[in-house]
């Protein structure tokens, strides 16, 4: 509930806009950069450092599986989901080479509705699914994803056709912001302020109206 509450307040209230604005920026900006570090290299070969920044930025500039992104912009996007969503799935998905040189592993990001909620149940090999997450003794070890996006109503009788796959935890990235101990799943950044900027906005358009 919190989450779609708070999806609705990005998208109508200009408070809430600007606040995911400014929070992604001030993460990730342009991009948090990396490479390869010289220092970590036994003898250091600038051929050999050549060749590794020139296959990195190729990849860089190909590894969302859309094709839309750039990984900045992957950081991005991931950044905002959190925030907004209280959580993001960053998938490692492996696609065949279509040329000499291409890279097959691809990024994509997916919104926490993708998960399985539904799928809650102890299994009898003693570990068990909370909320469409596989643990064995704590730890993650897979991942129900639904096939297609459960908002996606294109198809008639598509949300009622929903089916999801075990997908191992080694293939996914769960991003979500512990804030307590055992917590499993992420909470939207704008949980402590919904009421008072939904209260805000009806506020200033009840001034607006006033003063017509």
């Amino acid at each position: 509930v919190m989450r779609e509450r708070a999806r609705d307040l990005v998208r109508n209230n200009p408070h809430a806009a600007k606040g995911l604005a400014v929070i992604v920026s001030n993460k990730i900006g342009t991009g948090i950069l990396c490479g390869p570090d010289p220092s970590q290299m036994v003898r250091p070969n600038q051929r050999l450092l050549k060749t590794i920044t020139d296959l990195w930025t190729r990849w860089i500039d190909t590894c969302d599986l859309t094709g839309r992104l750039d990984l900045y912009g992957i950081q991005s996007l991931a950044e905002r989901t959190r925030a907004e969503a209280g959580e993001a799935l960053i998938r490692f998905v492996n696609v065949p080479a279509r040329k000499k040189g291409d890279f097959p592993l691809r990024l994509q990001v997916l919104e926490p509705d993708m998960l399985d909620s539904a799928q809650h149940r102890a299994l009898d090999d003693g570990s068990v699914i909370l909320r469409g997450i596989e643990y064995v003794r704590g730890v993650p070890v897979a991942y129900w994803l639904f096939d297609v996006h459960p908002g996606d109503d294109g198809i008639a009788g598509r949300r009622s056709s929903l089916t999801s796959s075990r997908v191992l935890a080694s293939e996914v990235l769960h991003y979500y912001k512990p804030l307590r101990a055992g917590q499993r799943r992420g909470i939207t950044d704008f949980a402590p302020v919904i009421l008072r900027l939904r209260a805000l906005d009806d506020y200033d358009d009840a001034e607006v109206m006033r003063k017509k």
